[in-house]
């Protein structure tokens, strides 16, 4: 395009004509902005393209790839869900188009049960249409679903492959974390339910009588706040190849309190003056991957530590307190599910407040003395 201006301007009594070819070349290739697409994983996708002439395309042609792999095509009545070879095996017998809208210019697709590796960029490119072809470009999100338990309960994550197969057969595999954890696979040794880390050991279990079904989901007993994170179901023998569902789940913990239980992991509360205040310090000795709050046991407020440390295995957490009241500091462990109470100590504020006022009069005394003495002095 840099020649073709260079050529124009060149040529003074030619240069209408710059304008008049930029504008071809616009309406030749069409690049609109980008669209994005959200949907669910398991949920169907509809991708949206159409002309800007909204010109019949029943005798036309699309198609629709991605990142190199063909999506869709159809060429004048012909198409891959009709015969036609070249579709990519990770979307064969999952992607439509609307046959009885094509007479109004629509050209878009539906992906049906997406999976979190549908997600990308695509493109579709209708060609033969007047002035020339057009491309559009749509971005498609398929995001991770999310499934919530609290400690000690039981949760079911669900999944099933595209074409609801009997599983009974064949072999699926549960994993965290990217692979990280294997958690359970299914058929690898005659029919056998295996689980390879002890973190899930009896307290994983599928639904053996909805296996035929297609239901390859799991249920976990007793989850654990460590149970939270990102499983793969994945189905290596199945097509189309490819299979694998993410889901995430969240435990909640719900703290309980171990005060009396847990007489040694008691904090230690101390108080120290500073010049806006006082500084609280919490210290808990011989425990880890805790949290430490600072609670107002007379308005219920909670305050978050300002600073900490360690030394010789005892972690100090320092508060700032500007208001008076009694004051317990509080350990949690998220891990394990519980919370541990100090002594109740009162923090008390208003003693430093007198002695600024205090230190305030003695200064206006020895002032008026002052100025008395200068008074009587001849």
């Amino acid at each position: 395009m840099d020649i073709l201006q260079t050529f124009v301007k060149g040529n003074r009594g030619v240069i209408d004509v710059e304008a008049n070819i930029l504008m071809f070349f616009k309406k030749l290739f069409v690049f609109p902005g980008l669209i994005t697409v959200n949907v669910l994983q398991g949920s169907d996708a509809i991708l949206p393209c159409s002309p800007t002439t909204k010109e019949d395309l029943s005798s036309k042609s699309f198609e629709w790839r991605k990142d190199g792999q063909n999506v869709f095509y159809y060429d004048a009545g012909s198409h891959y869900n009709d015969g036609l070879d070249g579709q990519d095996p990770q979307f064969k017998d999952r992607v439509s188009f609307f046959e009885d809208q094509l007479g109004s210019g629509n050209a878009s697709i539906q992906i049906q049960n997406v999976m979190i590796q549908d997600s990308g960029n695509y493109r579709c490119e209708i060609l033969g249409i007047d002035p020339g072809s057009q491309m559009f470009d749509i971005k498609l999100v398929v995001d991770v679903p999310k499934y919530f338990a609290t400690q000690n309960n039981d949760v079911t994550l669900p999944c099933s492959p595209i074409g609801k197969d009997n599983l009974i057969e064949q072999v699926f595999d549960w994993k965290k974390n990217d692979g990280k954890e294997e958690v359970l696979i299914y058929g690898k040794k005659n029919k056998e339910i295996t689980v390879q880390n002890q973190n899930f050991e009896n307290r994983v279990e599928i639904f053996q009588n909805q296996l035929e079904f297609g239901n390859a989901s799991i249920c976990i007993k007793n989850t654990k706040w460590e149970d939270s994170g990102i499983y793969t179901c994945e189905f290596p023998r199945l097509q189309p190849s490819g299979q694998k569902f993410y889901v995430e789940l969240v435990v909640y913990c719900i703290l309980t309190n171990r005060t009396i239980e847990r007489p040694g992991q008691r904090p230690i509360l101390s108080i120290e003056k500073t010049a806006d205040g006082r500084r609280v310090t919490c210290s808990v000795f011989g425990v880890s991957n805790i949290e430490m709050d600072l609670h107002n046991l007379d308005d219920g407020t909670v305050d978050k530590s300002t600073s900490n440390k360690t030394s010789q295995n005892t972690q100090y957490f320092m508060f700032s307190v500007t208001k008076e009241g009694n004051y317990s500091c509080v350990v949690k462990n998220k891990k394990d599910c519980y919370q541990i109470y100090s002594e109740k100590s009162f923090v008390e504020i208003s003693d430093t407040k007198n002695g600024a006022e205090d230190g305030s009069k003695v200064k206006l005394v020895l002032l008026l003395l002052l100025v008395v003495v200068g008074l009587l002095l001849p």
